[in-house]
């Protein structure tokens, strides 16, 4: 009769704990405070489906760019890359849509059916086809209606910082001659003067010939008057100049960042900010045009010391965050009740008289030190000294106040080098941000615990190592990311497949995967801590994958040391991702059980650590088991 193969003898007083929740890390403190379910060294692993976790996919090298990726960005389905100075549309063949850019990271937004690319240097404009400066396609305004040839006149339209023409509308009169202009300080540029006819009609009118410049005083001499209007109570002409204003353009083309808002909590406005030499200032275009900002739209934001360093919308305000104001009023609220038919666009009501986005309240709490770190899942989340945080309401009053997340990562994230340069996305529900070579992810998805405890509110943290990113995008094909050497990422999306657990530093036909190094650490001290511990076995339930394999490691003593019959390797029958290396000649599918007995005794607290380093193998935790005797009182202990 065969032998039975048990772990431990029926008599004996075997306790068991176990767990099938699996968390995310916790790297906040003492290794006492952390629950069972989480870990205080998982690397390289992932929410899978709720309360389970799984090794992360691997990322492929999809081209290489000239230098490094300063941003990537979506626009109809096609992907932009920002590379060094040069600006690139991405595919099989990239096509360099511009040069002379600033060579440093830049930010986006999508308005008006354009791509608005802001790098510090010059606003951009991509429509799909080219990339052009917007002062290329500034708005002209008119500044003045119903202008007397002697000046006056009812003032219309703000002037637009982007470009220098403006125009001015006059209502003539028979005799005059002499028309003053809104301004002074004429530049060189060609002087544009249409004149209405008897017939309601515009012409032409040139200058040296119908009329000349004073270009110092902004007066225009007619050789013969205008007239007064055809039209009873409707200007007749109009003269288009220019007046050099860079001081003003540099206003908005030194501007790196902004966020599209509007009226009424809309996003038909592109509001901008980040230019040092106005860094408590940011400025706000026309309804769907950012290629008019005018000259009254703007806002002084908080203290002069204190740069805004980005933006969220919170509910249906424009929250503007600064680094740190000396109050600590570092979140400051806009709204504006303006109805959208009331401003701009050919109204019957003048600009001036349109939307006015007033400070409606402030937010106390730490300022924002990272202005890549902004991102949205369910509520505003960013980086501040203090850690991971969000703009979160309150339950009763629905009043909005700083709430820290990431509580779990805080202490490892912020001793990072240079972290003031995090870059960060939202991607499936999770928060990524990229720094050092490193990815923190908070999953927004699992609601906060809302244990009375001091880690309520915490989102589940995890963090990947071994990734080169400088930035990070989320695209509709997938997660994406550049690295300082030009290149420009993709992580695999399918989790089931194999030939997904592997990073490549190139693309994946040319080879050399390197495996990816998983790991989850649970620390162990039976139900009582102060108890010494007979390890008697480990069980391990893997989720179900093609073929995956598990070492386990114990600490003990300060030193680890691999438990060499606990590990294992497991696979199901799948034809289409068949591995005879690793084939176990099982069709299960299910969550595959590898269990050992292990002999460590004397030990009142250990640290098991589960890992999968091989290529091509998924590698998912669903239950974890360990069987001990308690005797006694701790004791020195050995393996």
């Amino acid at each position: 009769m065969p032998k039975k193969n048990t772990f431990l003898s029926p008599g004996s007083p075997v306790k068991v704990i176990k767990t099938g929740f699996f968390g995310g890390t916790d790297l906040s403190g003492a290794d006492a405070d952390i629950t069972r379910g989480r870990s205080r060294n998982a690397v390289n692993m992932i929410r899978d489906t709720p309360g389970k976790v799984r090794k992360r996919t691997g990322y492929y090298r999809l081209r290489l760019y000239p230098g490094r990726v300063n941003g990537i960005f979506e626009f109809r389905s096609q992907l932009l890359v920002h590379s060094a100075t040069e600006l690139w549309l991405d595919g099989e063949e990239p096509r360099l849509l511009r040069a002379g850019l600033a060579d440093t990271i830049s930010g986006f937004a999508v308005l008006g059916g354009r791509l608005w690319i802001l790098d510090g240097v010059k606003l951009l404009c991509f429509d799909g086809e080219t990339a052009i400066d917007a002062e290329d396609i500034a708005y002209v305004p008119t500044v003045c209606i119903a202008r007397a040839p002697a000046g006056g006149g009812t003032p219309f339209e703000p002037v637009n910082m982007l470009g220098s023409k403006r125009t001015d509308s006059f209502l003539g009169t028979a005799d005059a001659t002499a028309y003053q202009l809104s301004f002074g300080g004429l530049s060189s540029e060609e002087i544009s003067v249409e004149v209405m006819t008897s017939g309601g009609d515009w012409t032409k009118l040139y200058e040296g010939v119908d009329f000349s410049a004073e270009r110092s005083s902004g007066c225009l001499i007619f050789a013969a008057a205008p007239g007064a209007s055809p039209v009873t109570g409707e200007d007749n002409l109009r003269a288009t100049y220019s007046v050099d204003n860079p001081d003003y353009a540099d206003r908005v083309n030194k501007c790196k960042f902004g966020i599209c808002y509007g009226a009424l909590g809309g996003s038909d406005r592109l509001f901008i900010s980040g230019n040092s030499d106005l860094p408590d200032h940011d400025f706000y275009s026309q309804v769907n045009n950012p290629a008019y900002f005018g000259d009254l739209w703007y806002g002084v934001m908080g203290q002069e010391g204190s740069p805004v360093t980005g933006y969220s919308v919170i509910g249906r305000q424009l929250a503007a965050h600064k680094r740190g104001d000396s109050d600590a009023r570092n979140i400051i609220l806009r709204y504006s009740s303006a109805p959208e038919q009331d401003y701009g666009g050919g109204n019957l009501l003048s600009p001036l008289m349109g939307a006015r986005f007033l400070i409606t309240d402030v937010i106390q709490g730490p300022g924002t030190i990272a202005p890549k770190s902004f991102g949205f899942a369910r509520e505003p989340i960013f980086l501040t000294p203090e850690g991971v945080c969000s703009a979160s309401p309150r339950e009763t009053t629905n009043e909005r106040y700083i709430k820290n997340r990431g509580a779990r990562i805080d202490k490892a994230l912020l001793s990072e080098p240079d972290i003031q340069n995090a870059y960060a996305c939202v991607h499936e529900g999770f928060y990524t941000l990229a720094v050092n070579n490193k990815m923190y992810l908070l999953d927004t998805r699992v609601p906060p615990s809302d244990a009375p405890d001091e880690a309520a509110g915490q989102y589940e943290a995890y963090v990947w190592d071994s990734i080169p990113a400088r930035v990070v995008y989320s695209a509709e094909t997938g997660l994406y990311f550049g690295s300082a050497d030009g290149g420009l990422y993709r992580f695999f999306e399918d989790a089931d497949d194999p030939a997904c657990y592997c990073d490549y530093d190139g693309p994946v036909e040319d080879g050399g995967g390197r495996a990816i190094s998983a790991r989850w650490d649970f620390d162990f001290s039976g139900t009582g801590f102060y108890n010494n511990k007979r390890v008697r076995f480990i069980s391990v339930r893997l989720a179900p994958a093609a073929v995956s394999s598990l070492e386990v490691f114990v600490k003990a003593d300060g030193a680890w040391r691999e438990l060499p019959d606990a590990g294992g390797k497991t696979g199901c029958f799948s034809f289409e991702k068949l591995v005879f290396s690793e084939f176990g000649f099982s069709s299960d599918t299910g969550p595959r059980t590898l269990s050992s007995k292990i002999r460590i005794e004397g030990a009142s607290r250990l640290t098991f650590s589960l890992r999968n380093s091989k290529p091509g193998q998924p590698f998912g935790l669903s239950e974890i088991a360990v069987g001990y005797i308690e005797r006694g009182k701790d004791k020195k202990y050995v393996v």
